[in-house]
């Protein structure tokens, strides 16, 4: 079954929302152009000023909210997913949102809007997202970035690109190695 993953980075709008299924972090539901979709679960993991107005959106709607907070409508199974891949090497929402995927067994994910940039926390955050998406592909998931997300194209003191940023055809080693 194919899952739709959107956190709120520039990236979303390359997003088709052609889905069986769309997760989003919380705070999608307060993104204009974003908030309006058909969200079949949100997950908030890192708890900012935004997540109050996200929560009551969530409730407001009946989409299933995930978090290790009193006001999720799920538990999130944390101690499970920690115990079948050994590995707790999580640091922020999109990263236990792609283990949790992977943990369901999807077969195949779409990810759009984890820029992880400019700001220091989401640079940090980085190596755990990509952590499990290099999970989710051992576990013969097919996964699908959307263009711009995890590349790092932020120049320090410099705001990121209004639009996702175009990756040239010829660096993109799948054609080089012939996968394609």
């Amino acid at each position: 079954m194919r899952l739709t993953i959107v956190g709120k980075g520039p990236s979303w709008i390359e997003c088709p929302f052609e889905t069986q299924e769309l997760w989003g972090t919380a705070t999608c539901l307060l993104v204009d152009g974003l908030k309006d979709h058909d969200f079949t679960r949100v997950f908030a993991f890192d708890c900012d000023a935004g997540i109050p107005p996200a929560i009551e959106a969530a409730k407001a709607r009946n989409i299933p909210l995930m978090a290790p907070f009193e006001f999720a409508t799920e538990p999130f199974p944390s101690v499970d997913i920690v115990k079948r891949f050994r590995s707790s090497f999580f640091l922020n929402t999109m990263s236990r949102m792609i283990a949790y995927a992977i943990y369901l067994k999807y077969n195949r994910l779409h990810i759009y809007g984890i820029d992880q940039g400019p700001g220091w926390g989401l640079q940090q955050s980085k190596p755990h997202v990509a952590y499990w998406i290099g999970r989710a592909e051992q576990a013969g998931i097919d996964v699908r970035l959307g263009r711009g997300s995890l590349i790092w194209t932020y120049r320090v003191g410099d705001p990121p690109d209004a639009e996702p940023v175009l990756q040239p055809e010829e660096m993109n080693i799948v054609n080089h190695i012939g996968l394609k």
